[in-house]
């Protein structure tokens, strides 16, 4: 795959190697400049490939001195989900496999690879590998994307209307 296809697709255009690829929105958790994000430098590594990088924080621990789970599932679901963003067309994920090798402490460089293996119809599938600055390797993702329109978005993210307050009749028991 090496052109986006569709024209009404919103995703930027598509960045050449060795660019850093900016942020879709200021408000995202991964690559925005929110204060609790990750605020993640994504670059293009490759023609199907996409590296970022974040460093581990206080604000990432999970248990004493190390890195929550999660921080590393959100750092491999948006640097593989930059992947179709960048390189095809809006997706979203439906599927994300971690595989977990070794702690990450906090304080540490974590640099995630990831790369387009493949797309079947609406489905887009990625890999990628998570590693510590020496190169140690400390996870392994897999994920599925879905293609949808550029009218996905704006759809699903509509403010909802609050439920009505629940009737509480106070008791004077």
């Amino acid at each position: 795959m090496s052109a986006r296809s569709g024209s009404s697709v919103s995703a930027p255009a598509r960045p050449t190697v060795g660019d850093i690829i900016t942020s879709r929105t200021p408000e995202c958790f991964g690559c925005g400049e929110r204060a609790d994000g990750l605020a993640m430098e994504l670059v293009l590594a490759g023609e199907n490939a996409i590296t970022g990088r974040v460093a581990i924080t206080d604000g990432h621990q999970g248990a004493p001195g190390l890195a929550h789970g999660g921080i590393l599932s959100a750092a491999f679901d948006e640097v593989l989900g930059a992947i179709p963003w960048y390189l095809i067309g809006d997706a979203v994920t439906v599927q994300l496999n971690v595989s977990y090798q070794a702690p990450v402490r906090i304080g540490s460089q974590l640099l995630v690879h990831g790369q387009l293996d493949r797309v079947e119809g609406r489905k887009v599938f990625v890999s990628g590998v998570a590693q510590l600055s020496d190169g140690q390797q400390v996870a392994a993702a897999e994920a599925i994307f879905v293609r949808v329109p550029s009218s996905h978005f704006p759809a699903v993210s509509k403010p909802q209307e609050s439920p009505p307050e629940p009737d509480r009749k106070e008791s004077h028991d």
